[in-house]
């Protein structure tokens, strides 16, 4: 998973290394901006206006600022996950009076959408865009003018490469249970511990892909490719767990259920309750294996003139400004889709469900049936609103950059603030806290399950919907005078249609009985989260 390739990509294709600005290169001394910048003295003053007004000169001469009216983010919305306390592997139809179990589960998504039907992240960031693409190309060829020697077709398809990353996510842990009958009423209570992973993912060929593209791209702007041996292993994975990778481990929301019994005959048994979803997680510690990503307090501002000063003086952008620059946008997009918080994110869950055995023999009275029961289960839950951060970009008005004349030297400190600004922008949406409203939860599944007296199995189906978040409230600077892009940070709806099956064994002693049991689920249908499975061994004791 030699992910920190993707940096070096991101550094190459944003701003080409040393030799683009090297004033050793063959650049077109007869191009009088060109030539009136690289005159000046090696040291002149970042404060004079007649240096960002050649600045922006060359911006405009190489196509830099109609790249810069394009969205670099497409969506600013955090990833959905589906609460461990909803799958269907946890679900227990028939339990005895007074009973303990455990499930020690794994569960992974190997590929989160990033909106409703992608879980490409060219459906996030605007990396393969037409019209980024465009741009792009633009400002390439208009290099390839300057620069006799550098491929312009060849550079303009590295974003390419880009546009089947993903993330992964994996929770391994135990879930705990407990039920007890009172009456006529019966108290469960779900609580799960476990670990929590994401990372960024690409499959082994379009990784080893990205690997011989990159070499290529080194070799054309250096003359050789680097060698295999000048990359130190240790810090490659010193990299890929600051910069690549999130995890957490901790104690989940808890679930309390009572219900009672609604038909209780001996043929069809119906029981109808509500539930509590209580938002006591807590993370015991971070970053076991990755980071704790979280975004800036104060959003970097990256100095155009002392780039370009470092540029013709050094040559070098593998340090300093631009790189850290570049690096904390990396962060900044991992505290937006690989950060996610243990449970619930603090919501409380106020539910109403139903739940039914019924043995097959009812439908269909044949000898074999009568070993046969179908289960049903179904709610409707009701997350309550809570405030939490949020990431938003601004709407994209074109109109902002085709109103300001850039080829004046009299505006020349106002327009180099406001490309300032909008560079920032484009690389780190505004982290705000708002109101949200995550809305209803829908949940259906239903088993046939044969059942003997020392054991038997059981398969079904699960069908889960959640609504779109909204979002309200927004507390956003207010300096800010840009309006928000609200719609592409909302959580979109989610869908997910699952199979499963478990083979369970039963054994009893004098004074308590055990049912231990393998069980897993898988999705075939999903719309706004991805696809996953969950494999749990379930241990329960009856007394």
């Amino acid at each position: 998973m030699k992910l920190y390739r993707l940096i070096i990509a991101i550094i190459t294709v944003a701003l080409i290394p040393h030799e683009l600005f090297s004033t050793t290169k063959s650049f077109d001394f007869d191009d009088p901006e060109i030539a009136a910048l690289l005159e000046q003295e090696p040291d002149f003053s970042v404060t004079r206006q007649s240096d960002k007004a050649d600045i922006i000169n060359i911006l405009l001469s190489v196509g830099a600022i109609d790249l810069l009216k394009e969205p670099f983010f497409l969506r600013s919305n955090k990833l959905n996950t589906r609460s461990l306390l909803d799958y269907p592997l946890f679900i227990r139809f028939k339990p005895c009076k007074r009973a303990f179990g455990m499930d020690l589960f794994y569960n992974a998504t190997a590929r989160k959408f990033f909106d409703k039907n992608s879980s490409n992240i060219s459906s996030y960031l605007a990396v393969t865009g037409d019209s980024f693409i465009t741009a792009l190309e633009n400002v390439f060829t208009r290099l390839g003018d300057l620069i006799g020697d550098f491929d312009a077709e060849f550079f303009s398809t590295l974003p390419l490469l880009f546009e089947t990353f993903t993330v992964e996510e994996r929770r391994l842990g135990l879930m705990f249970y407990g039920n007890k009958d009172i009456d006529k009423y019966r108290i469960s209570v779900l609580i799960p511990w476990y670990y929590l992973e994401r990372n960024y993912f690409v499959n082994q060929e379009e990784q080893d892909l990205i690997e011989e593209t990159i070499a290529d791209a080194q070799k054309r702007l250096n003359g050789q490719a680097p060698s295999p041996q000048s990359v130190c292993n240790d810090a490659v994975e010193q990299f890929q767990d600051l910069h690549l990778i999130s995890d957490k481990f901790g104690i989940g929301d808890s679930r309390i259920m009572v219900d009672m019994p609604w038909f209780n005959r001996r043929d069809w048994e119906l029981r109808i309750g509500t539930y509590l979803t209580i938002p006591s997680a807590f993370c015991m510690t971070k970053g076991l294996k990755g980071t704790n990503f979280k975004p800036p307090v104060i959003r970097p501002s990256l100095n155009l003139l002392d780039l370009i000063n470092q540029a013709l003086n050094e040559g070098d952008f593998t340090e300093g400004e631009f790189y850290n620059f570049l690096l904390g946008s990396l962060d900044n997009l991992g505290a937006m889709v690989l950060e996610e918080p243990i449970g619930n994110g603090g919501h409380l869950g106020i539910a109403v469900y139903s739940k039914s055995v019924t043995p097959l023999r009812n439908w269909i009275n044949l000898w074999w049936t009568r070993h046969f029961t179908w289960n049903s289960f179904m709610s409707i839950e009701y997350l309550l609103p809570k405030q939490e951060q949020r990431f938003f970009i601004s709407c994209n008005d074109e109109n902002e950059f085709d109103t300001r004349d850039f080829e004046s030297e009299a505006q020349a400190n106002d327009n180099f603030d406001f490309l300032t600004r909008k560079l920032t922008e484009r690389f780190y949406p505004f982290a705000y806290y708002a109101t949200v409203h995550p809305g209803f939860i829908f949940r259906s599944t239903s088993n046939f399950c044969y059942e003997r007296k020392k054991g038997g199995f059981a398969f079904g189906t699960d069908t889960y919907v959640k609504l779109a978040e909204r979002l309200y409230n927004i507390k956003k600077c207010d300096a800010l005078a840009t309006p928000l892009n609200r719609k592409v940070a909302n959580k979109p709806l989610v869908y997910q249609s699952k199979i499963y099956g478990s083979f369970f064994w039963k054994v009893k002693q004098l004074n308590r009985s055990w049912v231990l049991s393998l069980n897993v689920d898988s999705t075939w249908s999903t719309s706004g989260i991805g696809p996953d499975y969950m494999a749990t061994f379930k241990c329960d004791v009856c007394f």
